[in-house]
This record gives C-alpha cells, structure tokens and sequence, in this order.
C-alpha cells in the first residue's frame, strides 16, 4: 500500500522542479546523516531523505504531508486523503467515498453508497452490505441473517433452525430440527399479533389477537409426562385452565364457574359471579370435619354483603362488611364467642368465662379478666373490684371516690383536689393546692406545708422548720443545727466545735479547732492558723510565719519588705512594681526599674536600646548582645565550654543578617532581607533576588522567574514551563521545554541527541549523534557530521557550499557550480 504514495510523493517533488533527488552515490562516499541533500522551501515545499530509509515531504504543510519512517507510513492530502500504517493497525481515508482501516483482528471497508464490510472480534458479528437497502448479510458464531430489499424479506440459520419473514413481520414461520415451529401473520412479538402459532416439543399455542401481549383468545397447553395443563379463554367470556388433574379453573361468564384444587380438597361454585359463591372442602381424614362456605356478592377483603363459614369446630356469620370490617357478625369456636352490631353492641367472652369484654355504647362497659373485675354505668356510677380485695367506687365520674383496702379508707373529692386517707399508724389529708400533711407514725415523720408560708418536717432527729421570710432552723442530728434570720442576711451554723456565721455584708466570723478568722469588713482582716498570723488593718498588711522568724511588711505600694530569720532571700520594693530589689545571700541579686531596666543573673537589658542575655538552645549555652536596631552578635558555645564556638550571628535589622553553624554547616546571609536571601546546609542550597528563586538539594533543582519562568531537575529529567506550560516528557527524552507550545521548543533524549525550534521549523537546531544542523528559515542553512561532511547556504539557491569526503562544491542560484 505505501509503495503508489512513495512514487507519487517522489514525483510530485520532480514536478515542482526543485532537483533534490539525485543519484545515488558509490559507498565509498562518506555517510552522511541524510541520505540526498534536502530540499528546503519551508512552509512551500521541505523534502528530507535519511540514511536509515526514512523519508519525509511537507508541501504547503499541512495540505499536503508524507513521512515514512521505520514501521511507520502516513500520508495527509488536507482535506481529502488520510493514509497510516503502523504495525498492527493503519487506515485509509478517500473523503467522502471510501474508507478502510485494519487493526488486530478487526478490519472494516465502505465504499459509499455501494459496498460496506465489518469484521469484528469475538464480541461483535461479520457483516457484509451491498447498497445497504438492497442486501445486507450479517454473521456471528452459528447464526447468519440475510436481508433482501431492506425489510422486504429476512432469512436467518442458526443450526438447524431457520426462519423467515416478509415485509417487517407482516408474515413469518420458521423451524427445523427439534425446536418449536411457528407461523405468524402481522406478529410483532409483544405489541400486536394479529395471528400466532406454535407447536412442538409438547405444546401447542394460539394467540390473536393481541395488544400488548394480552389476546382476545388464545389456546395454551403443553403436555409434560402424560399430563396436560395450560389454558383456553375467549376475552372476556370464557376462560379455563387446569394443572393436570389436581387444579383447574372453568369460567362461562356471567352464568356459572367452578374452580377446583384436588390436593386440598376443595369446590368452588360461582354463580352470576360474584354475585353467589358457595365453596366446599371435603375432609381428607375422618377425624378432621368438614367446612363449608357460603357468599353473597362477596368480595372478599373489599365488600361482602353476607358471608357465612361452619362446620369443623367454628361458626361464622357476617352481614354488610366493607374493608373486612362487618356492620353485623357472629363467630363461635371451641375457645370463645363474639358478637357485634356496629357501632352500639360488642361481646367477646371466652369458653371457660374467665376473660368478658362487654360494651352498649356508650352507657354500659364491663371487662373482667379472671377475678378483676371493671364495671361502668356512664356517667353515674362505676366499680373496680381486684381479687386481693381492693374495691374502689365512682359516683359521677371523679365527682366522689371511694378506696377500701383491709383498714385502708380513702375518700376523694372533685380528685384531686380533696383527700383524705387513714390506715394503721398513718393518716394524710390535702387540699390543693394550699394544704398538705401527712402523718407516719410507722417512720416516725411527720410533714406539713402550708403555702406560701409554712414548712415543717421531722424524721428522727432530724428536722427542718421554715417561716418564710422571717425564720429558719434546722437540726441534722445532736450535734449539727443551724438557724437563720431573713435568710440569706444572717446564718449561724454549728458543727461539734467549729462554727459559722456571718451578718452579710459586714461580718464573717469562723472558728475550727486549730484555726480562726474574723473579718469587719473592709477594714479589719485577722486569720490565724498554728503558729501562723496575718492581720490586714488598712492601710497596714502584716504576715509572720514562725520559720526562723519570716515576716512580711508592707504600706499599699508605697514601701514593702520581706524576709528576715533563715531566708535566704530578701525583697524591697518602693512604689511597687517600679522599683524593686531582690538579694540571694552569698549568690547574687536582681533589680528592676520599670520600664527601663531590669538586671539579674543572665540578663541585663536597657530597654529598648542594649539587650545583654544569656541562655540555653539544644542544649549548648547561648549569648545575645544586641544594640538595636543598628548591631546584633550572637554566640552559641558547645555546651558550656566558652571556648568552643559552634555558631556565630551577625546582623543589622535594616541591612543584613549572617548565620553560620560548624556543628551541622549551615551558611546564610541576607542583603537587605527579605529582597536577597542565600542558605546553605550539607547538599541543601537556596538563594533568591526578589523575583528570582532557585534551590538545590542533592540531584535536585528548582528555579523560577515568578510568574514567567519554572523549571525543575530530578535525576535525568530536565523540564521548564514558560507562562505555566510544562509539558510530560515521553521516556525517551530526558529534558523538554515549552513557550506557549509551538512558539519554542526544546527536547533532550537519553542517548544524546537535542532538538530546538521556533515556530515549528522556521528556526531549527539539532544534535543526532554526531550530525548537527542549524536552519533559519527562508536565510540561513548550515549542516555538519563530524570532520567528513559539511553543508552551508544562503537564502536557499542563492549560494550553497558542501563538502564531503574530499570533495569540495560551491553552487551560485543552484545551477552554477564549480
């Protein structure tokens, strides 16, 4: 297939006259990186030979384009030619009449409007067309269909079956072999079949007519070891169906039906259905009875005008039932009877009479279940009556209530507002919501409340009493009381010895064995606890604690001391917290003047000028000494030996900052910060000049010119993106990079070779092996292959020098040489 469109490409080069294809050369010549002197006329006319049998040809790229490389041939005639073949796979594009394409197993051919073919894999058929309307032919596995003149006639084997159509079913049969004959006129399967048969294998069926696959009269049966079920009706007057001889259906309606099930014993017998249905089942044993049925217009769970069931051991009787909810029924059984007449009468009682439900409505309710028993007469009177006694008595509903219980007696008015109960040992009564006391002489309690001032309870010996507002008392035991004037105001609280009390907001007063305060506020404070004392008469404040005689003095923030007797440290303070002076016997002292100095041990700062303090990092001493903001040195020792620097920093907070540590080679400066910033540690390296970043760390790299330029390196891959482009290199290639796509271009591979261009070819530089070419279109041509070859020219014909081996030739407008 590629041969034809090599002659044409080659002969289409020698109609333009461009004289590029020459002979061939004897094989001493040198070798060469192509195999001819290109011919160059980009974007009119580029026609490359290679050495390695590749051929490409661009004519007014791209209307027209050919390349044949290795397994590869493609050939573009914009728009109307499209030609590839690559190993397994290729096509063939005559727009618009013909097409074909191949790939693996599957292969397609159309040569509109005449022929068209489709071989396809395991998953689709083989088809064939010859003007598609005309005759088409379609295969996949055993089957083969035919179709003549569109949906005039249809033919389809598949085995031994066969079948036929004409028309779009309009008549059909088939059959053959063992398999199910059938014949059908105007048979559209489940929408419309104006006539369908079928028989064999057993059974027999006719159908029509049909919508939707429901006939007006169908004949169904099927014959399986000597026995025969299936159905015949005619819509909407006869109907019938059986299952051998153990069930079946026989319909004349409206007149009569009957309906058997041999395997249950039972007969139904329709009549004007469903005006009359009787229904029989005879008993499969003689110990278990009979059962008969009897319905009048009976619907089931819908309606029933009477529905009658007996024999067996139950009786039921139903008149007027909508929804399965009778006006008027009747059942009896072995375990219970009911009866109702909706909605005034309902009666259940069970056999042995223990369980009664009773109900005239809406006067009369008795329910009694074993020896409980509840009896209403609405709304006179009612009577509750349990079998351990308890009888509780209504008059006029909760008007009066009447509770007896052995010695218990209980009366209740309008309840629950008014009850009084008795019993042994205790009485109660209350009158809600204002009164209520109750009297346990069993418990020994006693309580009363009378709202909203009385409340009083006694349990024991222990009691409550409250006479709101005025007084309070309680006793919670022998030896815990407490009591209260127009509480919260006073309270006086008394446990064993201690004691509480105070008369908010003036005076607290507590006393425990081994400890006791008394407060006058606000001016008189005095706590004492063991040997220890504070006592607060303003403006004075005094504390002594008896260890070596420690006091504290103080006059508000005027003047304040403390220490003494075995401190070993001693504070003085003046105007508090200016001035302040603290001393550490035989160690050293600190001292403040706030907000401008403060000294001690590690520390001296002038605030905000000089910073002098020493401190601790990862464990090494540290010393800051800093004149702000013009100068700043740190230095931090290894451990606490002086001696040993390990880490050095100088800065200026408007001009630099340089940092360098021997203990894990850390180098950083910064000129002024943040605009110029380098670091440096083991294989880690950054440096940036605000928009400029770049980093290295190990075979690593990452630079930027925010926002226009990125660009990264990672073991053999090189990439950049210009304007956020970067492009995923194939495996081959070890760096490509993009401006705004085709506008650059660079590709690096693995094996050496680079490639550079602009506008696509208009300017080109390459590197393949040791062939290098550099092309500035329509000016400048220039080619080399080591130390034998050499090629350069000027606006393409106008002057050319080539030399190869030790041959040298100089051509002027192409034909001049010498």
């Amino acid at each position: 297939m590629d041969r034809p469109w090599s002659i044409l490409a080659l002969t289409l080069v020698l109609a333009i006259g461009s004289g590029a294809v020459g002979e061939d050369k004897p094989s001493d010549q040198p070798s060469t990186f192509y195999k001819e002197r290109p011919v160059r006329l980009w974007p009119v006319l580029e026609y490359l030979q290679y050495r390695d049998g590749g051929t490409e040809l661009e004519v007014l790229w791209p209307l027209f384009d050919y390349e044949a490389v290795k397994d590869k041939t493609k050939l573009t005639m914009f728009p109307l030619v499209w030609y590839a073949d690559e190993k397994e796979k290729g096509h063939l594009f005559l727009v618009p009449l013909y097409w074909s394409g191949h790939k693996a197993e599957k292969h397609y051919l159309v040569v509109l409007p005449i022929y068209a073919e489709l071989d396809g894999d395991k998953r689709l058929p083989k088809c064939t067309a010859l003007l598609p309307t005309l005759f088409t032919k379609a295969e996949g596995g055993d089957a083969v269909r035919y179709h003549v003149l569109g949906p005039t006639f249809s033919w389809e084997t598949e085995g031994q079956r066969r079948e036929y159509a004409f028309f779009w079913r309009l008549l059909h049969g088939g059959g053959g072999g063992d398999t199910v004959r059938k014949f059908g006129v105007a048979d559209f399967d489940w929408l419309f079949q104006a006539l369908h048969v079928e028989s064999g294998q057993g059974r027999q069926q006719v159908r029509g007519p049909s919508l939707f696959s429901l006939p007006v009269c169908s004949y169904n049966w099927r014959t399986d070891k000597d026995q025969s079920s299936g159905s015949t009706h005619l819509f909407p007057f006869y109907w019938h169906s059986g299952r051998g001889k153990d069930a079946g259906l026989f319909h004349v309606w409206p007149v009569y039906g009957i309906k058997w099930d041999e395997r249950q014993h039972i007969r139904t017998h329709y009549v004007a259905a469903p005006l009359f249905r009787y229904q029989k089942q005879d008993s499969p044993s003689p110990v278990l009875p009979e059962r008969r049925e009897l319905g009048v217009l009976d619907l089931d769970w819908f309606m029933q005008v009477f529905s009658a069931k007996w024999g067996g051991y139950q009786k039921d009787v139903k008149f007027l039932s909508l929804f399965t909810l009778p006006l008027l029924s009747h059942e009896k059984s072995t375990a219970s009877s009911h009866s109702h007449l909706f909605p005034v009468f309902w009666r259940t009682e069970s056999a042995d009479a223990k369980k009664l439900d009773s109900v005239v409505f809406p006067v009369y309710w008795h329910f009694k279940r074993g020896d409980d028993s509840y009896l209403h007469i609405a709304p006179v009177w009612g009577r509750h009556s349990m079998a351990d006694g308890y009888v509780k008595d209504f008059v006029v509903g909760t008007l009066y209530i009447h509770e007896e219980h052995k010695q218990m007696r209980a009366h209740h008015v309008v309840w629950p507002l008014v009850q009084v109960k008795t019993d042994e040992g205790f009485f109660h009564v209350h009158t809600l919501p204002f009164f209520w006391h109750t009297n346990d002489k069993a418990h020994d309690e006693e309580t009363t409340l009378a709202l909203p001032l009385w409340y009083s309870w006694r349990s024991g010996d222990k009691s409550l009493l409250y006479f709101a507002p005025f007084y309070g008392e309680k006793h919670d035991g022998p030896d815990v009381k407490a009591k209260a004037v127009l509480f919260p105001f006073h309270l006086r609280s008394e446990k064993g010895e201690s004691l509480y009390e105070h008369v908010l907001p003036l005076f607290f007063r507590t006393k425990k064995p081994t400890a006791s305060s008394v407060i006058v506020a606000p001016f008189w404070w005095d706590f004492e606890k063991g040997d220890d004392f504070t006592f607060f008469l303003a403006p004075f404040y005094l504390h002594s604690k008896d260890c070596c005689k420690h006091t504290r003095f103080y006059l508000l923030n005027l003047f304040g001391h403390s220490g003494g007797g075995c401190d070993e440290v001693e504070t003085y303070d003046v105007l508090w917290p200016i001035f302040h002076l603290e001393e550490h016997k035989d160690k050293y002292h600190s001292s403040r003047v706030v907000p401008i100095y403060f000294n001690g041990p590690d520390y001296n700062v002038v605030f905000p000028l000089y910073w002098d303090i020493e401190g601790r990092e990862r464990g090494n001493l540290k010393h800051y000494l800093h004149l702000f903001p013009l100068a700043g040195y740190t230095r931090e020792f290894e451990g606490d030996d002086k001696a040993k620097v390990a880490a050095r920093t100088y800065s200026s907070l408007l001009l630099f900052n340089l940092t360098t540590r021997k203990d894990v080679g850390v180098d950083s400066f910064n000129l002024p910060w943040p605009l110029v910033c380098y670091y440096h540690r083991g294989k880690d390296t950054r440096f940036w000049a605000v928009p400029y970043y770049s980093q290295t760390e190990g075979d690593k790299t990452f630079s930027t010119f925010f926002p226009l330029y990125f660009a990264r390196t990672a073991k053999d891959f090189h990439g950049a993106a210009v304007l956020g482009y970067l492009p995923k290199p194939p495996d081959d290639l070890t760096a490509k990079y993009n401006v705004l796509w085709k506008l650059a271009e660079y590709e690096a591979k693995k094996n050496g070779d680079s490639d550079f261009r602009i506008l696509h070819k208009l300017v080109r530089s390459r590197e393949v092996g040791k062939f290098s070419e550099l092309v500035v279109n329509p000016i400048f041509h220039k080619e080399r292959e080591g130390d034998d070859y050499a090629y350069f020219s000027l606006l393409k014909f106008l002057y050319s020098y080539e030399r190869k081996g030790g041959e040298t030739t100089h051509r002027i407008l192409h034909f001049i040489k010498f």
